[in-house]
């Protein structure tokens, strides 16, 4: 009889306790709860994970590896090199089965031919889907049947002359060969067979019998040594086993014996986390019961130094939740009786008062009994106490003394330093207070000093501002001792442009001056005059054969710039054949002009041009570039991701991108883009084919009379653990797998729907059936790749067959990817500005 492997349960989505706490508002939390760095909160007695935003019961994810972990990487995740508990590194060969990196053994060594893979990736038996070569497998197609190319024991391709006897395929002999005439027909139907006492070069053994408890067994007519994992028990020495189930299982090892605490062997399935030396012993790690030893489960371990353990969280009862006895002193206040803490400070001694610098407090007397309120010392408190200096019944630190005080005596904010300050006062010439003013002196002024016009001062009491005036040279007013005073304080030189004459005083009101003035037409530019050339007549040109000059009009007000005939001047004059406003011979156009007529340098030829422009693909004078057009463009052509251009004007080089298959727009023939060349996403690779589909399959199923009580099938979803559904005509089913009830022995069509009513019942399967008299038609219920898990299944009628589960497209790139939308990554990651990562 087969026996199905367990489905291997995969740990839920983690974070959800992170978005439920984040939902959750910040008033609804204890005082004891903790921020973490990422926002979460934390509820009293839990803490924050290292490197996740999530909250932590344990030690395991603060990223500090503790004695009873074997790593510790800052997160509670399966899957990154150190598992969810903290219990394993994830490496083959430490004796856990670590199924989120796609373990499903791990018998504490990277050996083959041990009943664990080298790689813990298989369990070396057949039917496992994975080809163990080191054991002698040829091929694997995930399943113990024969006849469908790969046999029963999956050692032959089923093909003749591979030296393996295919009974399932009619073979009867196989010699090696296609050759007829020497022992064994060319199609290998015709030669000797198992149970007949004679091994053939295709069985392991032939005892010459048929019976399957021995050690030699036939299964699928092969003549194959018995071995553990067969699922056949084998009662023959020189290797009795106990029970063979085919895998681990709640009553049987992996090495066929039956599961016991203290055996060596680490059974999960029996509920084991590690071994104990002998039974009923137990080890600093690990319990009598063969579970891992922590603090706070319930169990006391002397081993692991635990003084109590009462299963809880809980500080405020008899056992700390350090596993040790709470005591007076210990921070800890026992709330259990049959002696009850009023308070526990940490100490055992009765406070009298509160430290330096603390002016209330509260304590708890040396016996836990008594809540202490105490009074202690402090600077501020007008009270000079142990090692202060002095004390003025504050904490600041003055810098002055109050207003109208020149000096005084004052103490430091913190009590250390004696200061010895001086204060502000009306008179010392800086406004402090409410002052109005300060002139530095106490005397109230009535005018200013001779030579200042005007002046503030303040009064005597620094209560009023004084706007005061004074005398002054250049008043216009002669006053003492001045000689003149012509209203200024200038020394002038000369008489106002136009007065040829004049009287003047001096800057020092201490002399009189007689001057003389400037005017036009004197051929001197003076005063205001824009110029001067020694006349007062207004000029119109210059003389013929001068082609420009400087002249002045008749009131030295204007420069007038004038002109006279020449050639270049523009300006066909006389004998010119022509004249093009130069001297020059010119050899082309002028930038900008394909073509044009120009005159020589003595305009005596008409001369006939070409020249440079912005578009002759030439780059030319001060053109930055040419492309050879006149259009500014904005992008590149389709498929090429950068260019460089010229714009309308030669101008500017244009630097431009151009759309191209995943730019995660869709361009020119595209059909879809997913912002990624990748084959994953809702896009192939070349943004030819839109890739979103929901995976399906099918089972074809048979009469129930057909199929043998417990044969099994399982499927998979995109999220979820696989599930196992077992045929169940009499008793029950293993544990952890979902009964097909097929007991009233319902003919195809009625395997079909109880097959659908099983499927559509299970928890955990995002999976729909649907029957169609015998087949059974299979839909998941989203899109994406990541739901295209195999069908697997150990009936023995061939014509139970499966297909499927495929087709899903989508939802599968990974972390770092680019991506268009959240449909393109794997469920647990989004689209964040245009890269699957964690949401």
């Amino acid at each position: 009889m087969r026996r199905a492997s367990p489905v291997p349960v995969r740990p839920g989505r983690i974070g959800l306790l992170a978005l439920v706490l984040l939902s959750l508002p910040l008033s609804c939390f204890e005082p004891a709860s903790v921020q973490c760095p990422s926002g979460l909160v934390c509820p009293e007695g839990q803490a924050c994970a290292a490197n996740q935003p999530v909250c932590i019961k344990t030690p395991c994810g603060n990223g500090v590896v503790e004695a009873d972990e074997a790593c510790d990487d800052g997160n509670i995740q399966d899957g990154d090199g150190c598992s969810k508990d903290c219990s394993s590194n994830e490496r083959c060969g430490n004796l856990k089965v670590d199924l989120a990196v796609g373990e499903i053994c791990d018998d504490g060594n990277t050996l083959d031919k041990d009943g664990c893979s080298a790689d813990c990736k298989s369990t070396e038996l057949c039917g496992n889907g994975v080809i163990d070569r080191a054991v002698g497998e040829v091929c694997d197609d995930k399943n113990i049947v024969s006849g469908d190319g790969c046999s029963a024991n999956c050692r032959s391709d089923e093909t003749c002359g591979n030296h393996i006897t295919d009974d399932i395929t009619g073979e009867v002999c196989d010699d090696g060969n296609t050759v007829s005439g020497d022992g064994c027909s060319f199609d290998c139907k015709s030669g000797e067979g198992c149970g007949n006492g004679t091994r053939d070069d295709d069985e392991e053994c032939d005892d010459g019998n048929d019976l399957n408890n021995d050690n030699c067994v036939e299964i699928n007519n092969a003549c194959v040594l018995a071995r553990c994992g067969d699922g056949l028990v084998d009662t023959q020495e020189p290797r009795v086993e106990e029970c063979d189930y085919a895998d681990t299982s709640t009553v049987c090892d992996l090495d066929c014996t039956l599961p016991v605490c203290g055996d060596g062997i680490i059974n999960p399935a029996a509920g084991e986390e590690c071994e104990v030396p002998t039974v009923g012993a137990s080890t600093a790690v690990c319990n009598s019961d063969c579970t891992v030893s922590r603090c706070g489960d319930g169990k006391r371990n002397t081993l692991a130094n635990e003084a109590c353990d009462d299963g809880n969280t809980n500080d405020q009862d008899d056992c700390l939740n350090s596993c040790k006895l709470n005591r007076c002193g210990d921070g800890a206040v026992d709330q259990q009786g049959p002696v009850v803490e009023a308070c526990d400070d940490g100490n055992a001694t009765t406070e009298t008062s509160c430290p330096y610098g603390t002016q209330t407090c509260v304590r708890c007397d040396s016996t836990c009994g008594t809540v202490l309120n105490l009074t202690g010392e402090y600077c501020g408190d007008n009270v000079k106490n142990g090692s202060e200096t002095c004390d003025d019944g504050n904490t600041t630190t003055e810098t002055s003394c109050p207003y109208g005080s020149q000096s005084c005596v004052r103490c430091s904010a913190d009590c250390s330093i004696q200061l010895n300050l001086s204060g502000p006062y009306c008179g010392d010439n800086i406004k402090n207070g409410s002052e109005a003013c300060d002139d530095g002196n106490t005397t109230t002024e009535s005018s200013c000093p001779y030579g200042t016009a005007s002046c503030t001062r303040c009064d005597a009491t620094c209560a009023n501002v004084l706007n005061l005036t004074g005398a002054f040279c250049g008043d216009s007013v002669r006053n003492g001792s001045e000689v003149c005073d012509d209203g200024n304080t200038t020394t002038e030189s000369s008489c106002p442009y136009g007065t040829q004459t004049c009287t003047r005083c001096d800057a020092a009101c201490s002399a009189v001056l007689n001057l003389t003035g400037a005017y036009c037409g004197d051929n001197i530019r003076n005063g205001s005059e824009v110029c001067d050339d020694g006349n007062t007549t207004t000029e119109t040109s210059c003389p013929y054969g001068t082609q420009n000059c400087t002249r002045c009009d008749a009131t030295c007000s204007a420069v007038l710039n004038l002109t006279g005939g020449y050639c270049g001047d523009n300006i066909r004059n006389g004998s010119e054949a022509c004249d093009d406003g130069n001297t020059t011979t010119e050899s082309s156009c002028p930038y900008g002009t394909p073509s044009c007529t120009a005159c020589n340098a003595g305009c005596s030829q008409t001369l006939n041009l070409t020249g440079p422009y912005c578009g002759d693909n030439i780059k030319n004078g001060t053109e930055k570039c040419d492309d050879g057009n006149n259009t500014t463009e904005n992008a590149c052509a389709y498929g090429t991701q950068t260019c460089t251009q010229c714009d309308a004007t030669c101008a500017n080089t244009l630097a431009l991108t151009g759309p191209y298959c995943g730019d995660g727009t869709v361009n020119g023939s595209e059909t879809c883009d997913d912002a990624n060349t990748n084959s994953c996403g809702t896009c192939n690779s070349s943004c030819t084919t839109t890739q979103f589909a929901k995976a399906t399959g099918t089972i074809k199923a048979v009469p129930a009379s057909t199929i043998n009580d417990s044969e099994r099938f399982s499927l998979r979803d995109a999220t979820h653990s696989r599930i196992t559904f077992e045929f169940n005509k009499s008793g029950g089913v293993s544990s952890g797998n979902i009964a097909v009830d097929i007991s009233s022995g319902p003919d195809a069509a009625g395997v079909a729907a109880a097959m659908v009513t099983a499927i559509n019942g299970a928890t955990n399967l995002d999976i729909t059936a649907t029957a169609s008299g015998s087949t059974v038609t299979l839909v998941h219920a989203q899109e994406g790749s990541l739901a295209n898990n195999p069908i697997q299944e150990n009936v023995l009628n061939g014509s139970f067959t499966v297909s499927g589960m495929g087709g899903g497209a989508g939802y599968d790139c990974s972390a770092g990817t680019d991506c268009a939308a959240d449909t393109d990554c794997k469920p647990d990651l989004a689209c964040l500005s245009g890269t699957c990562g964690a949401p």
